[in-house]
């Protein structure tokens, strides 16, 4: 694939076809083409499938980061819990043995 530009697509409609094309920030073409209704229809679909997989991809791996750290807040969290619990079964047993 070639280097990501800056610029901006164009698409027209013109003679029941539809034009494609790609010009960098000076205006330069880049890439034009046209291509019948149904062809672009299905470069659209083609487009907005491959799109949501990296969308999909990038959010899976930002939930599997913020996992690991949910795992290591919550572990923290139950050995405090534990420990306040132990300070409480010494402090019952103390209450006991003064009985």
């Amino acid at each position: 694939m070639a280097e990501p530009e800056s610029g901006q697509w164009n698409v027209a409609a013109k003679e029941n076809r539809v034009y494609l094309e790609r010009t960098n920030d000076d205006g330069e073409l880049l890439f034009g083409d046209s291509v019948e209704p149904h062809e672009a229809r299905q470069l659209a679909r083609a487009l907005t499938k491959f799109a949501d997989k990296l969308d999909d991809s990038s959010r899976s791996r930002d939930e599997d980061d913020s996992d690991d750290s949910d795992d290591d807040d919550k572990s923290d969290d139950d050995d405090d819990k534990n420990e306040d619990d132990d300070d409480e079964d010494a402090d019952d047993e103390d209450d006991k043995k003064s009985d």
